[in-house]
C-alpha cells in the first residue's frame, strides 16, 4: 500500500510540476509539513498517566508540557522527533526521574496531545523556546533530544540567554538543504517546483534553506559539553550527519553505535545508561569546582 501510494505521488508532482510548477510548490510545502499521528504505545501511554501534565499558552495552540522526578532536582528537558511524542522518551525519563533530576518534556506542535494537522521547523523551535522561558532555568540546565528534536533544539537554544551544561542528541539531522533534496527525490518534484518549496520555506525560517544547519545553529549555544549518540547503520538519519557534527563541534563527543536503531535506541538500555553516566559524571564535575 505504501509502495502505492509513493508511485502515485510521484506521478502526480511530476505532471504537477510542468502543468502549473508554482502550485505544485505550495502543495509540496504543505505536505512537507503534515505529521501522521501514530497509536501511541503502552509504554508511550505510561509515561503520560504518570507525568504532570501542564499547559503553556501559545499562538494558535497551548503547548501540552509533562513533568516528572524531583521538583527540586536538576532540570533535565527531553525533546522528541519527528511524529513521535513526548511518551517516546518515557524510558529515559523513568531513569532521570529515579536519578533524582527534574525532568520535563512537551509534545511538539502537530505531534502527541496537539490537535494541529502540520507544522515545521520554525513552530517546534519556537514551542521549544517558549517552554524554556516559562520554566526559565537560572542554572544550567541539560536537554536530551532525539532525531528532528536534536535539530529543534540546536535552532531553539541558538544565541539563547539560558546556559546549558549536557545537551545530548540521539541522532541528528544536520544541513536543512540535504532533508529538502531527499523529499524532491522522494516525490519526484520538479525543479522550479522546488524553488518555490524552498522560497515559501525561507520566508519562515528567515534565512536561506542552503546555509542553514544544526552545525552552524550549535555553535552559538552557551553549551558545556555534546554527547551525540548514533547507531553506524542508522537507517533513517545517515551517521555522516553526526560523523561531521562531532568533528566540527568542538563541545562535542561522538559516540558511535551499532545495532541499536532509529527509534528502538530509546529504550536501549545501554543508551539509557551511557546518557544516565554523562549526565551524573557532569553533577559530580559542578560539585567538585564547587569545593
Amino acid at each position: 500500500m505504501k509502495t502505492l501510494i509513493l508511485s502515485f505521488l510521484r506521478l502526480y508532482y511530476s505532471l504537477y510540476s510542468v502543468i502549473s510548477p508554482r502550485q505544485a510548490g505550495a502543495k509540496a510545502f504543505r505536505l512537507f509539513q503534515k505529521t501522521r499521528k501514530l497509536p501511541l504505545k503502552k509504554v508511550e501511554q505510561e509515561f503520560y498517566n504518570q507525568a504532570r501534565p501542564f499547559e503553556i499558552k501559545h499562538p494558535n495552540e497551548s503547548i501540552y508540557a509533562y513533568e516528572t522526578g524531583n521538583p527540586d532536582g536538576k532540570l533535565v528537558v527531553l525533546v522528541h522527533g519527528w511524529e513521535s511524542n513526548a511518551g517516546s522518551m518515557g524510558a529515559i525519563a523513568n531513569m532521570l526521574a529515579h536519578e533524582g533530576y527534574r525532568v520535563v518534556a512537551l509534545d511538539l506542535p502537530a505531534h502527541g496531545q496537539s490537535k494541529l494537522t502540520h507544522t515545521n521547523l520554525p513552530a517546534c523551535r519556537e514551542a521549544l523556546r517558549a517552554l524554556i522561558f516559562h520554566l526559565n532555568p537560572t542554572e544550567p540546565f541539560s536537554v536530551v533530544s532525539h532525531s528532528f528534536g536534536s535539530a529543534v533544539t540546536a535552532y531553539a537554544l541558538s544565541g539563547s540567554r539560558y546556559e546549558v551544561d549536557q545537551f545530548i542528541m540521539l541522532t541528528s539531522p544536520n544541513r536543512l538543504i540535504d532533508i529538502f533534496d531527499e523529499f524532491k527525490s522522494t516525490i519526484n518534484l520538479g525543479q522550479r517546483a522546488y524553488q518555490h518549496l524552498l522560497n515559501l520555506t525561507e520566508r519562515i525560517l528567515h534565512e536561506r534553506v542552503e546555509s542553514s544547519s544544526v552545525e552552524e545553529k550549535a555553535r552559538h549555544i552557551r553549551v558545556k559539553n555534546i554527547t551525540i549518540l548514533h547507531d553506524i547503520n542508522d537507517k533513517v538519519l545517515p551517521y555522516a550527519n553526526s560523523l561531521r557534527l562531532g568533528s566540527k563541534l568542538p563541545q562535542a563527543e561522538l559516540i558511535t553505535l551499532k545495532d541499536v536503531g532509529h527509534y528502538r535506541m530509546l529504550w536501549n538500555a545501554d543508551v539509557i545508561k551511557r546518557i544516565r553516566t554523562k549526565l551524573n559524571a557532569a553533577i559530580k564535575v559542578e560539585a567538585v569546582e564547587m569545593v
